[in-house]
């Protein structure tokens, strides 16, 4: 990998390095996975340049719904999952009213409090089984969920 292609690659490195959520996870492996390539020389710098931006496109497409919204990092992967599984856009407008519902919940050191916890568990889990029946699905969607807002 040559000076110029480290150029384009090392600043989207480091915007994705600080973000530990779904929707940043799956940008940052598509990058690796170009990296990979280019150092392998199985690409060259234009396809890798392309990519590059269609990346650094799809970063700015999450954070700009991200701020629409007004989600976090963990609210927002937990939306985007619910949206990539075809729910409505009815379902998915409650789903950020819940979220933002649940943010006033957490208080310093909530998820040290286990009712506090097992609150915003029973309330994600019953406001999606409405939708999905799925429950094992669901279980790991909010445990994601909890274990991203803790890091937050």
């Amino acid at each position: 990998m040559c000076i110029r292609d480290r150029n384009i690659i090392i600043p989207v490195s480091k915007l994705l390095s600080e973000k530990r959520s779904r929707p940043y996870i799956s940008i940052r492996e598509k990058l690796d996975r170009i990296i990979e390539e280019l150092r392998q020389e199985k690409r060259n710098v234009r396809e890798v340049y392309e990519d590059v931006l269609s990346l650094l496109e799809k970063l700015v497409s999450v954070e700009e719904e991200k701020k629409m919204l007004e989600l976090s990092d963990a609210e927002y992967s937990l939306y985007e999952q619910v949206k990539r599984r075809g729910f409505n856009e009815g379902l998915l407008g409650e789903l950020v009213e819940l979220l933002k519902n649940l943010r006033a919940k957490q208080i310093p050191g909530w998820y040290l409090k286990s009712p506090i916890v097992k609150e915003i568990r029973r309330e994600l889990k019953d406001f999606l089984l409405k939708y999905h029946k799925n429950l094992k699905e669901i279980n790991s969607l909010v445990e994601e969920y909890i274990e991203g807002r803790r890091g937050e």
